[in-house]
């Protein structure tokens, strides 16, 4: 089972609409669905930055379905207030006191994509919150001109921030999907073992494991 990663202040304070914003869609009462959340949290995957320690995410990388739900403009403008709330961008600055610190730091998802432009913008960081925006931006990337050092606006609207929070939800739910198979596995071969070991005097060795196939049948929630 992976390790949970080291959140900051934006992963804490915002859990419970991240989980909100994803729960608007209906979880069908089936083991299908526990196995395509799975699947759907195997896709997306950092990319190294050059000379820095953390890693960016990109909106692409991730399921068409993590896609639709993070471009809703209702569900991401509540998660938004929540982000820019939690002021932990500005707070950067203080916890790095210079460009170099910054550059090495082992930010999160969230804080590599929300708190800062996209490195192929070329923007010079003159600090862990503020960056020069003099330079005309070397990359096309959307997020090269939406990224503003306001506290309010950031790169919140970036596609690398959806990206960080997408990044954030695929941890969390690929952690549950493990759990979820290692309970299933248990509750499916204990009512097997139980019944083939607790009737195999009365029924013989053949006729026990066909009399246990048939109670585990019944047995088995699904």
């Amino acid at each position: 089972m992976p390790v949970r990663p080291r959140w900051s202040h934006i992963g804490r304070s915002c859990a419970g609409d991240r989980w909100k914003m994803f729960s608007s869609t209906p979880e069908p009462r089936y083991r299908p669905y526990r196995t395509a959340r799975f699947i759907i949290t195997n896709s997306g995957s950092g990319h190294i930055v050059p000379g820095a320690r953390y890693k960016e995410y990109r909106l692409q990388d991730y399921s068409s379905w993590f896609v639709k739900q993070l471009d809703d403009t209702e569900k991401w403008a509540r998660l938004k207030s929540c982000l820019v709330k939690t002021d932990d961008c500005n707070n950067l600055s203080k916890r790095y006191k210079t460009a170099r610190e910054y550059k090495l730091a082992d930010l999160t998802p969230m804080e590599s994509g929300c708190c800062r432009p996209p490195a192929e913008c070329g923007y010079p960081a003159l600090n862990a919150s503020y960056f020069d925006l003099s330079y005309h931006p070397v990359s096309t990337n959307v997020d090269c001109k939406l990224y503003k050092n306001a506290r309010s606006v950031r790169c919140y609207d970036c596609n690398s921030c959806k990206a960080g929070v997408a990044q954030y939800m695929k941890t969390e739910w690929r952690v549950v999907a493990i759990f979820n198979v290692i309970l299933f596995i248990i509750l499916s071969e204990t009512p097997v073992s139980d019944t083939y070991y607790n009737n195999h005097e009365k029924y013989g060795s053949c006729g026990s494991m066909k009399q246990a196939q048939r109670t585990s049948k019944l047995s088995v929630p699904w």
